[in-house]
């Protein structure tokens, strides 16, 4: 599975920020502070559902926010149709936080969601 396109808005520092990657070897360079790591935490969300940095999925939602989204497109092959993967977290008015889970649109429980994008963090 490759990952070809990532869609982050309100998702930590990035109010909207939007990634292409092609199928060879990507790079992420740049400043401290200026959201290497957070682009790392966004994929491994989608790889496993879940922050290998904090337990407190509400620091995921961006400052003065109550919806954050983390989407990507996967693709098998070049020939073969991908899926699109997304977690949602959402705030409602009585700071209740919602995690949600889709593939292709459709909602799924988290162990049915992860594994479909398989990543190594180290």
């Amino acid at each position: 599975m490759l990952l070809k396109s990532l869609h982050l808005p309100n998702f930590r520092n990035y109010p909207k920020a939007d990634f292409r990657f092609n199928s060879g070897l990507t790079l992420i360079i740049g400043p401290n502070a200026r959201g290497k790591s957070n682009l790392i935490e966004s994929i491994f969300l989608l790889t496993t559902g879940k922050s290998f940095r904090t337990d407190k999925e509400k620091q995921l939602v961006a400052f003065d926010k109550y919806l954050c989204r983390v989407k990507g497109n996967i693709e098998e092959a070049e020939d073969v149709q991908g899926e699109e993967l997304e977690v949602v977290i959402s705030q409602n008015p009585e700071q209740i936080l919602q995690k949600k889970y889709l593939v292709n649109g459709v909602s799924k429980r988290r162990v049915d969601f992860s594994g479909r994008l398989t990543g190594v963090l180290f």
